[in-house]
């Protein structure tokens, strides 16, 4: 087995399966008309955004902090951020009353047994007719900009124009994330594959035709100022020098002694498991 092929195995096992699919589709349906049925005219619409959206979700089984994000849009547009929150909370505790709910600005969480979801409030800006979300911190203005569809746009686009292996990428580099303590937020590490694969085809004549390449290149340039954590900065040398090592293996003809070394560094979920 080559490098490439383990990563295309690894890439089947940390992606949603088409039985979760189905059960997320329902929950999503439920929520929403529970959603519309409870609030009604409060809200002007409601819709999925986030790595659910983009494709890029791994499954609860790999990622325990694998999560749905459901924007709510309020008619109301003069109120303040805790406002619209409070009434999503009371939405959720009287529809379901026996999950687990709790606030994590600027969401509120239902977690149900197979999936969470964060319930993100907006509200349209008066000037602008953009969609502003609270901040986090909750402080100051207590809103900012957002364009939830934007990113999708851009990282659909990049993975059309390589050949559909930019979604599978985003999803490795999440799981070796996962596997290493959450480190980087999610979206983090999808605007950064975007960047690295954007900025990488504006130097290389060639632009990789493998998940194996594409890997390759995105570890070789991937890096975080000075200022930021230090068990990050050493997670990421950490990444780079087995990459070296795997691609010295490769260079040197020992294709099945790389794909075991990576398989190590990586196993696959199954065999996470079954330890």
């Amino acid at each position: 087995m080559s490098v490439n092929r383990y990563l295309l195995e690894l890439v089947d096992f940390v992606g949603v399966d088409d039985g979760e699919k189905l059960g997320l589709k329902k929950s999503i349906s439920t929520l929403q008309e529970r959603l519309n049925t409870s609030l009604g005219q409060e809200i002007v619409d409601s819709f999925i955004f986030g790595s659910y959206s983009r494709g890029t979700i791994l499954p609860r089984s790999v990622d325990q902090n694998s999560d749905v994000d459901l924007m709510v849009v309020f008619a109301d547009p003069y109120n303040r951020p805790q406002t619209y929150l409070d009434r999503l909370r009371r939405f959720v505790e009287s529809s379901y009353a026996k999950s687990e709910i709790a606030q994590s600005a600027p969401a509120i969480v239902l977690s149900l047994n197979h999936i969470n979801f964060e319930l993100v409030p907006a509200r349209k800006s008066r000037w602008s007719g953009g969609l502003k979300i609270p901040v986090k911190s909750l402080c100051g203005d207590d809103w900012m900009d957002t364009d939830p569809k934007g990113f999708n746009d851009k990282l659909s686009s990049v993975n059309t124009k390589f050949s559909g292996l930019i979604k599978p990428l985003v999803r490795i580099i999440k799981y070796w994330n996962a596997k290493n303590g959450y480190l980087f937020e999610s979206f983090f590490i999808e605007q950064k594959v975007v960047e690295i694969v954007e900025s990488a085809e504006s130097i290389f004549d060639e632009s990789p035709k493998s998940i194996c390449a594409h890997f390759y290149r995105f570890v070789d340039r991937f890096d975080i100022g000075y200022m930021e954590a230090e068990r990050k900065r050493e997670l990421i040398h950490k990444l780079k020098d087995f990459v070296q090592c795997v691609q010295s293996l490769e260079n040197k003809g020992f294709a099945a002694e790389a794909a075991a070394a990576f398989a190590e560094f990586l196993p696959l979920p199954c065999e996470l498991s079954e330890e």
